[in-house]
């Protein structure tokens, strides 16, 4: 199944999923996966931000009722809303109506596609280590399914989202960093050994395949990148495991464009390229911010 894989929105949804629906429609995509923080944009009113999120909750429901898999990623962003707290950018007035919008999305914490682990942020080995048992670090490590699996567990008890919402140094956190807020370079440097990955959470400026720092996991196993080898056969520590980052849609804080736009596809064999998204319509990822910013 050829997955289409799509890096933050963050309210932008209006903008995003035309090009969405071309990207589907050019590369015969049968599924499409949001990794998250659909809600906050710098300076955002309440009435924009539920426009926005009713847009995004119709097109899922109308893409599912098409035949499409649609499968919906928690962001660190989404979690306070559903934690009910606050965090940066979470709009108060608006907090039991996102959180209700989100609830009808079916949210997950991961997906896989095709060997690929799909999160927010990324699993890192120390937050492995702290969070799994023996058993599920060695399933975890075997496989990208066995890992999503073992995450959306977690996930469906609220108990637990505590660990799930820890967030590192990186990110002005004092905790491990965790799958909702691991910054891209904590991911490089704690990469999960044996599990390719694909996230968003970090801006970039197109999506790329991050440069990894092997060192030994932080605890339960001792592991060693060796002989520069490429991809990751399951529950093979010994081969380096690719990890991509597709946060393209993310704007400064004078809302300009940080990324391109680019999206990700998953082909049935596991091989990952970059989507141009100016080649899905007129005008560029720069031009379509610009109408968003104009507009909202």
């Amino acid at each position: 199944m050829k997955t289409l894989v799509i890096g933050d929105t963050h309210l932008k949804q209006k903008q995003i999923l035309p090009r969405v629906d071309a990207a589907i429609a050019a590369y015969n995509a049968q599924r499409v996966v949001f990794l998250g923080d659909y809600c906050d944009d710098w300076g955002a009113s309440d009435s924009f931000a539920l426009e926005s999120l009713h847009a995004f909750a119709d097109w899922v429901a109308e893409r599912r009722g098409q035949g499409l898999a649609v499968d919906v990623v928690l962001g660190n962003h989404d979690m306070r809303y559903l934690m009910e707290e606050d965090g940066p950018g979470t709009q108060w007035g608006i907090m039991e109506k996102v959180h209700e919008i989100l609830d009808g999305l079916g949210i997950v914490m991961a997906a896989e596609a095709n060997g690929y682990l799909l999160t927010h942020a990324g699993v890192t080995s120390s937050w492995a280590d702290d969070n799994f048992d023996l058993a599920a670090w060695d399933a975890a490590r075997a496989s990208a399914a066995n890992a999503a699996r073992l995450l959306n567990e977690m996930f469906a008890d609220p108990a637990r989202w505590r660990d799930l919402d820890t967030c590192g140094a990186a990110r002005g956190g004092f905790e491990v960093a965790g799958p909702l807020w691991a910054d891209k370079r904590e991911l490089a440097m704690d990469f999960l050994p044996g599990v390719n990955q694909i996230v968003g959470h970090t801006p970039v400026f197109t999506c790329e395949r991050l440069k990894l720092w092997p060192r030994h996991s932080s605890g339960m196993r001792m592991w060693h990148a060796s002989n520069g080898r490429e991809g990751v056969r399951a529950g093979d520590d010994s081969v380096t495991p690719i990890v991509w980052a597709c946060d393209t849609f993310s704007l400064t804080s004078m809302l300009a464009p940080i990324g391109d736009g680019s999206m990700l596809l998953v082909d049935d064999a596991g091989a990952v390229e970059a989507v141009d998204y100016a080649t899905l319509g007129e005008g560029t990822w720069r031009d379509d911010a610009y109408v968003y910013y104009m507009t909202r």
